[in-house]
């Protein structure tokens, strides 16, 4: 977890997705944008993450998670 391994909160989100082959400092650079930091929380943390495939938000909007592993 975190901006340096492979899955982070943000990961799955568009933006995220666009700046994620940029090197770490450049990342963190993106990051303290506040049009890339708006979009961020307003777009779907699952249109990218791998994770979604695994676990399910049940129910949706809520903080309980089911994982099929």
């Amino acid at each position: 977890m975190g901006l340096s391994g492979s899955q982070n909160l943000f990961a799955g989100t568009r933006t995220c997705h666009s700046i994620a082959h940029l090197p770490l400092p450049q990342r963190v650079a993106a990051m303290r944008d506040p049009e890339v930091r708006a979009n961020i929380a307003t777009e779907d943390p699952n249109e990218f993450n791998a994770w979604s495939l695994l676990c399910v938000v049940d129910p949706p909007g809520s903080c309980h998670v089911r994982c099929s592993y």
